[in-house]
């Protein structure tokens, strides 16, 4: 199976959204590119970003969802990366769905109906590697 050099994650739940990316020149690191989390004050630092997390306004859970698939639809439409993979509850999961465009719907190479955002920074990174792994 093809692995994608630039490898794009969602993370979702009802709650909010964070847009990671994932470069298989750099296996197990996960940098933060957005988040839309109205819990969170600031980006978190996991000693595994190597650029900047992009903060947006506190949102609702259906508008967290919509300002990180704006941010996925525009990416997907200039080349910005090649694979995509969704990770929400299967309710959060259906509405990403709605809320991407082709361009970025067929980058998606997988998705896992889990709630991987409730999890603590290094149990995420832990089960974000092992679903690369399995994929």
């Amino acid at each position: 199976m093809h692995r994608p050099a630039n490898l794009w994650i969602v993370l979702a739940d009802e709650a909010g959204a964070r847009l990671l990316r994932h470069r298989s020149c750099h296996p197990g690191r996960f940098e933060p590119l957005a988040c839309a989390c109205p819990e969170e004050d600031a980006p978190v630092d996991d000693g595994h970003d190597t650029g900047s997390c992009a903060l947006l306004p506190r949102p609702t859970a259906p508008t967290s969802i919509t300002q990180i698939a704006g941010i996925v639809n525009e990416a997907a439409a200039l080349g910005l990366f090649d694979g995509l993979m969704l990770v929400a509850p299967p309710p959060t999961l259906g509405l990403l769905r709605r809320a991407l465009r082709p361009a970025a719907g067929v980058c998606a190479i997988r998705e896992e109906a889990r709630n991987l955002l409730a999890l603590p920074e290094p149990a995420r990174a832990a089960r974000l590697a092992t679903l690369l792994r399995h994929r």
